[in-house]
């Protein structure tokens, strides 16, 4: 049982880490994009991708209490 909080620690971590790998994946295709003539464009990528896993973190942490 002492495994236990260290695998939900690491479970959340990978979670928190994948959506920024999938958002800034999805931005690194070669195919038409939106933003991509803005030129703060990679600075509204940076927001989605910290908006979804700040939203990811909230959901997680109201499930574990």
């Amino acid at each position: 049982h002492d495994a236990l909080p260290i695998l939900r620690l690491l479970t959340i971590w990978s979670l928190l880490l994948t959506v920024p790998t999938i958002v800034t994946g999805f931005f690194g295709m070669n195919v038409l994009l939106p933003f991509k003539d803005s030129p703060f464009g990679w600075l509204i990528i940076i927001f989605i991708s910290m908006f979804l896993s700040i939203g990811l973190l909230e959901t997680i942490l109201k499930r574990i209490k």
